[in-house]
């Protein structure tokens, strides 16, 4: 049975973001009555979407106006000589902010959602249609990519990214040993081991490996190639 990690609603990348948005902005209308939904609401959406969609377009104009910008400069500071310079780069054009646009958008739109999803009359399939539902994405089995680093005090630190697991196994060979054996289990980044020596004052190469593993330890994942650290005094 495959797991699943819930995200947020709201994409975070801001081309993904306007997408959502003006799919949200045209639904929205068909619940004003189910709803509840006032005009003044509805308005407002339409403003915050225009106000963003100028703003990020706008954003990406500016990003290639100074990519022209940068390179008539290097021409200019290292093109052929005595060459006649070109006219300089014109600035392309970007929208106008819709009257009545306000900051805040995205802290205003959490709270229309959250009141919409506590409406008497708001259902699970209606969340879907709009695209205010958690977004469900199949775990990754992918093995987790260990980084080892030495501390003082024979102390090796150990940094990993959980990717939606809640639970990581970690364990560790010493040199001359010829298993791995478990360290234990850990819920968040870093790991620490902190084991003293094998043989006291001297210093110890120890090898480590990771794999996601579910609330009764059965594995999620392969285990990791394994990475070595010194744990020195």
């Amino acid at each position: 049975m495959a797991r699943h990690i819930s995200l947020d609603y709201l994409p975070r990348a801001l081309g993904e973001l306007l997408l959502w948005f003006a799919n949200f902005v045209a639904k929205i209308g068909e619940y004003k009555t189910l709803l509840d939904i006032s005009e003044a609401e509805l308005e407002q959406l339409r403003i915050d979407y225009e106000a963003l969609r100028v703003v990020v377009l706008g954003h990406e104009v500016r990003q290639r106006d100074a990519q022209e910008w940068t390179r008539y400069r290097d021409w200019l500071l290292f093109g052929t000589q005595d060459t006649p310079a070109p006219p300089l780069p014109t600035p392309g054009a970007v929208g106008t902010l819709p009257h009545g646009a306000r900051g805040a958008i995205v802290r205003r739109l959490r709270r229309f959602v959250a009141r919409l999803k506590t409406h008497p009359n708001y259902t699970p399939a209606i969340g879907e249609d709009l695209g205010i539902m958690p977004r469900r994405t199949p775990l990754s089995t992918k093995p987790p990519r260990l980084r080892a680093i030495s501390e003082t005090g024979y102390r090796v630190r150990l940094e990993y990214a959980m990717r939606g697991h809640a639970l990581i196994e970690i364990a560790a060979r010493r040199e001359g040993e010829a298993e791995f054996t478990s360290l234990g289990y850990d819920v968040r980044s870093p790991f620490i081991d902190a084991r003293p020596p094998l043989q006291e004052g001297t210093r110890e190469i120890r090898d480590y490996r990771a794999r996601y593993v579910d609330a009764d330890h059965q594995p999620l994942s392969e285990w990791s190639a394994p990475v070595s650290a010194v744990a020195q005094p």
